[in-house]
């Protein structure tokens, strides 16, 4: 952290990278804002570089850090057959 700037980097949102890694992620998220709050941190810097997306429940998550209101995720998803298949449920933040 320089000059009131923190850079918060995420490598995936994939719950299967996440639970490999015995991380867990709500648990981090949250650790990294309280952080930034209990340090006065004002500007924070994503990198989201070479991240390989995953699950839309832990993005949002995350995304949900910027906002003091709901908020719609995304408003139109499109996806391939197989990937429609997979998916197991819905999120209603």
């Amino acid at each position: 952290m320089e000059n009131n700037i923190a850079i918060l980097t995420i490598h995936s949102f994939g719950q299967t990278d996440i639970k490999n890694a015995k991380q867990n992620f709500r648990k981090f998220i949250d650790g990294a804002f309280a952080d930034l709050k209990t340090k006065n941190i004002q500007n924070l810097i994503v990198d989201l570089r070479d991240n390989t997306g995953g699950s839309d429940l832990n993005a949002e998550y995350f995304t949900s850090h910027f906002f003091d209101q709901p908020f719609r995720y995304w408003d139109r998803i499109e996806v391939t057959e197989t990937v429609a298949k997979e998916i197991k449920g819905v999120s209603l933040r």
